[in-house]
């Protein structure tokens, strides 16, 4: 195995947290001026968004900002997280984080 190129390796379609990933550290010049061959976790190279909290994202047709453009964009009715409707065209009251008070 020690003569297989990478390109000539199956690949892996669902990598695990704990999968092992080669990266060149081009801060470490010790194997080669280029950089020196060094091994990371999947979790490592993605900084703690692990493959669980990603799958918050699975079924998303476009980018979370269209996402996000297209909920602000909406009218109609909205139900709040303490189940009070606002309408379309209705002001809710909200609270200032300046001054504590609502506007």
């Amino acid at each position: 195995m020690a003569s297989t190129k990478t390109t000539d390796l199956s690949a892996v379609t669902t990598p695990q947290d704990t999968d092992l990933l080669m990266i060149v550290d081009v801060d470490d010049t010790t194997m080669a001026s280029s950089g020196t061959n060094k091994k990371i976790t999947v979790a490592n190279l993605l900084g703690g968004a692990t493959q669980a909290k990603m799958a918050y994202a699975d079924g998303l047709t476009s980018d979370m900002q269209a996402q996000s453009d297209a909920i602000g964009a909406a009218s109609g009715t909205f139900t709040n997280t303490t189940g009070n409707a606002i309408a379309n065209g209705v002001t809710a009251t909200t609270q200032s984080s300046s001054n504590n008070s609502t506007k």
